[in-house]
């Protein structure tokens, strides 16, 4: 009788880069800077 080898399927990770939310909006600011424009947050009060 032959012996079945455990074979285990490797599972290659991607390289995924998820961006904040702080992240976003600041390249949204250097996006729209680079048009001029100007993105303004409001104050958390």
């Amino acid at each position: 009788m032959k012996k079945k080898k455990n074979k285990k399927k490797k599972i290659k990770k991607k390289n995924i880069s998820v961006q904040k939310f702080q992240d976003t909006i600041l390249n949204l600011k250097k996006y729209w800077g680079n048009y001029g424009c100007v993105i303004l947050q409001p104050y958390d009060m």
